[in-house]
């Protein structure tokens, strides 16, 4: 004998209220996955400790460093970016091209003056 998996739904027509059966089915949340709990620990039967007390003590007596590091990375931002401009300087703005000129040196030793277009930032 060959078994199949099916599904036996009550015949509904169109307009008709879907089963409370068929709705309390989609919002059971008895077989709930839980977190922190992957497949291999549902295979080994294992299950969370409910006395967490004393943890959460220690968490709520400790202090919270988190805010100073959000400072100390804003402050070493910020002064990255102003060491930055002050050494590299602005950048042109607007829809023009701007032209630099720069001394190059050669494969002869020789120096020459070389120009080029550069489109401005918008």
């Amino acid at each position: 004998t060959q078994s199949t998996w099916a599904v036996t739904l009550p015949s509904t027509r169109v307009g008709e209220k879907i089963p409370d059966m068929i709705i309390n089915s989609f919002f059971d949340n008895s077989d709930r996955r839980q977190f922190g709990l992957g497949l291999v620990g549902q295979m080994l039967n294992r299950k969370f400790r409910t006395d967490m007390g004393s943890a959460i003590r220690k968490l709520d007596t400790m202090d919270d460093h988190r805010p100073f590091f959000t400072y100390w990375i804003t402050f070493v931002h910020i002064l990255v970016t102003v060491v930055s401009l002050c050494v590299h300087g602005m950048a042109p703005v607007g829809f023009t091209q701007t032209q630099v000129q720069e001394v190059v040196l050669r494969s002869n030793l020789a120096r020459e003056r070389l120009g080029r277009f550069e489109p401005d930032n918008f």
